[in-house]
């Protein structure tokens, strides 16, 4: 894809510090690029990274009743429908985060 105004990331156990650090970095100096989301697969969770003049803000929601508001689109993106088919409705990872891993 040439000129994207919006990139979605799913954060996997194995590469989220590289997705949150190195690659974040390298996805921010795309000249085109608004916004970012970080979407977590374990649990609810999405991280919106967005361009705002020259600076990159941040913005975390955690809660299936959350609203993540894409200004790239102009669109409302309920996290209900965001997970609907990962937990079947289920929101018991709802505010948890992501796993940790086990030593």
């Amino acid at each position: 894809m040439t000129n994207p105004a919006l990139l979605v990331q799913v954060l996997s156990e194995a590469t989220r510090d590289y997705d949150r650090g190195e690659k974040l970095v390298a996805y921010q100096s795309i000249p085109t690029l608004r916004e970012i989301l970080l979407v977590e697969q374990d649990a609810v969770g999405i991280e919106r990274v967005h361009r705002e003049a020259a600076t990159w803000l941040r913005e975390a929601v955690g809660k299936l009743d959350a609203v993540v508001h894409l200004t790239s689109d102009d669109v409302a993106l309920p996290l209900a429908e965001v997970y609907r088919e990962v937990f079947g409705g289920s929101s018991d990872r709802v505010g948890h985060g992501p796993r940790k891993a086990r030593s």
